[in-house]
């Protein structure tokens, strides 16, 4: 079977609910290398958020695409025809309101602005991690005889239940009794990102479960807006005083995410909307800002309208990032076998 290249983080047949015949929707580019560049152009969606290799992954050094397929089966397929109902206004299950909001999970983790979110992140937090890591195995090897040690060395070496997960402890014998040099290393990259994600779709995907969700529906001359990055957690206090730093779980935080032109799935966690209600003036103006300031670097829409953000014209940084994917899956697939290899033997 050929493997999946070009990885749609927002699915093709989502964006199909602000096209016309299913083929184009319009879309305004948030960077642009001249201003020259039309504002709001009609694309096609083959063509929109994509990326080749995104979650490509490496068994052994073998490249598998099998993450893509579970997100398909478990998340895309079940969640879109949820969605559909949900668009067309018909009654929904439990069932159905389960799918649609493992959908939005699935949605949330999976852009590559949350990509870089986390790699952020990770390169703040792991130092500390590795270090307490090396700190508890130093003690343990330091505690233990010499056939617990031979264990522990087994044990790292096979590197049981972490396939996946790129870290790897080292552990090496020195000449004086009950010496040795542990050594710990990863890589926060594309192998991290998916297994994160596995994580999230798998266990903390509950917390959302625990929400009350409604289905909010535009107001008469609204159309809403969507985005290459559409699933917002948003902590709002005022007009000037928010953030999208929000969490599955956050008591206050608004969780916002367009179905569809004339739909927006959305909680406040800690609070009870209606299933289905429309919105006053100033949540629809909220909801759509938010849709449009939380964007990467497109916004959609079934029309030309007031994008809500300026756009940045930068040649350079346009060529950088251009260049950033085209060499994303050899920079990514070098480094995670690096990581697999064999430590190089002394005086290599």
């Amino acid at each position: 079977m050929q493997r999946t290249r070009d990885s749609h983080f927002v699915p093709q047949a989502y964006l199909r609910r602000w096209s016309d015949a299913g083929q184009k929707v319009w879309c305004y580019r948030l960077l642009v290398s001249h201003p020259s560049v039309p504002k709001w152009k009609r694309h096609s969606i083959r063509g929109l958020a994509y990326q080749a290799h995104l979650y490509t992954s490496l068994r052994g050094t073998e490249e598998t695409d099998d993450f893509e397929h579970w997100i398909e089966r478990e998340f895309e397929t079940p969640g879109s025809e949820a969605i559909e109902k949900a668009v067309n206004d018909r009654r929904l299950s439990k069932a159905d309101w389960a799918a649609m909001i493992r959908y939005a999970a699935a949605q949330d983790v999976r852009t590559p602005a949350r990509y870089y979110e986390n790699v952020a992140r990770w390169n703040q937090e792991l130092p500390q991690l590795i270090e307490n890591v090396l700190t508890d195995s130093v003690e343990k090897w330091e505690r233990d005889d010499d056939t617990e040690r031979q264990e522990l060395q087994k044990a790292v070496k096979s590197d049981a239940g972490m396939e996946e997960f790129p870290f790897k402890v080292s552990i090496t014998p020195t000449p004086e009794v009950g010496g040795g040099i542990i050594k710990a290393e990863t890589i926060p990259g594309r192998q991290m990102w998916v297994s994160s994600m596995r994580l999230l779709l798998t266990r903390t995907v509950m917390a959302l479960m625990e929400h009350r969700w409604s289905l909010v529906r535009a107001p008469d001359g609204v159309t809403w807006l969507t985005s290459d990055d559409p699933v917002i957690k948003l902590n709002f206090t005022s007009d000037t005083e928010y953030s999208f730093g929000g969490g599955w779980g956050s008591r206050g935080s608004d969780i916002i995410f367009p179905l569809s032109p004339t739909h927006v799935l959305f909680t406040q966690i800690g609070h009870r909307h209606p299933n289905r209600f429309t919105p006053n003036v100033d949540l629809t103006n909220r909801l759509q800002r938010m849709t449009a300031e939380h964007a990467h670097r497109w916004i959609y829409s079934a029309e030309r309208q007031d994008p809500r953000r300026q756009r940045v014209i930068d040649r350079e940084q346009f060529l950088a990032e251009a260049r950033a994917r085209q060499r994303w899956h050899d920079y990514q697939k070098r480094a995670e076998l690096e990581l697999k290899s064999p430590d190089a033997p002394d005086g290599a």
